[in-house]
């Protein structure tokens, strides 16, 4: 960690991954820990010479994000090389991953791919984005992404709301006549109760509501009054983890992307 002028950089291997800025180290502390983490330091060293720390932060080397999904990003990439250009694109973490009835559900003769992998945070898709997204040059992009960053990685809604929409961003440079279509984070027993989502999972989605809605090349997917009876979820709706569709709920997901549009 450098403290340059009140600047806190957070380097790994020596490589800049972060910087904060105007944070006491408690809040950094606080930003780079999670659930059952730990953070060991050893082989310090330390020096308070302005010169040499200056010199080193005007030098420092970006940090470069290495996925631990290489490996099925990979097989994905490899599966799909030579595969039809266009058609729909599902892109994101588990639920799409574990979606097993997806080309039945957006239609058995649909060109469809989904390229969904489980745990997946939006810096995956980033780091991905070359090998499965780009080469589809999709009509219409479906992507469910960041609930994973929020109860993961410990990001804020903040946060991720800004790193989704750099990656949304990229797609629609690339693609600017696809269609794409964003699934707010639903409203799983896990982060959901009595009406309310749990702080930072709120913030999520109310941030891509509003980021959805200022931009008229991406449609926000919002399934939350679907999914909920009384102010709670619908108990069938979900498994026992709390966080993923059964049969039943998937069903309602495909109901909800027909009516926004996503689904034909």
């Amino acid at each position: 960690v450098v403290n340059d002028g009140g600047t806190l950089h957070l380097l790994i291997d020596g490589k800049l991954r972060h910087t904060f800025e105007n944070t006491g180290m408690s809040g950094l502390f606080s930003k780079i820990t999670a659930d059952k983490t730990s953070v060991k330091l050893s082989l310090l060293y330390s020096t308070r010479d302005r010169a040499e720390v200056e010199n080193f932060t005007s030098n420092m080397e970006k940090y470069e994000y290495v996925s631990p999904y290489e490996n099925r990003i990979a097989s994905l990439a490899a599966q799909y090389s030579g595969a039809q250009k266009g058609g729909v694109l599902l892109v994101g973490s588990s639920s799409m991953d574990i979606w097993s009835s997806w080309q039945t559900d957006i239609g058995s003769g649909v060109l469809g791919y989904n390229v969904g992998i489980g745990g997946t945070l939006v810096e995956d898709w980033m780091y991905a984005y070359e090998r499965l997204v780009k080469p589809f040059e999709p009509s219409k992009i479906i992507l469910f992404l960041g609930g994973n960053n929020v109860n993961n990685l410990k990001d804020s809604g903040e946060q991720t709301t800004e790193k989704l929409g750099r990656l949304l961003t990229k797609m629609h440079d690339d693609f600017p006549d696809a269609k794409i279509y964003y699934i707010l984070s639903m409203p799983v027993p896990y982060n959901y109760s009595n009406g309310q989502y749990t702080y930072e999972y709120g913030r999520l989605v109310t941030g891509m509501r509003e980021y959805c809605a200022a931009r008229d090349w991406v449609t926000a997917v919002d399934m939350e009054q679907a999914l909920l009876k009384d102010s709670n979820p619908v108990p069938e709706y979900f498994k026992s983890d709390g966080m993923h569709l059964t049969e039943a709920g998937y069903a309602v997901w495909t109901q909800e992307l027909k009516k926004a549009g996503a689904i034909d």
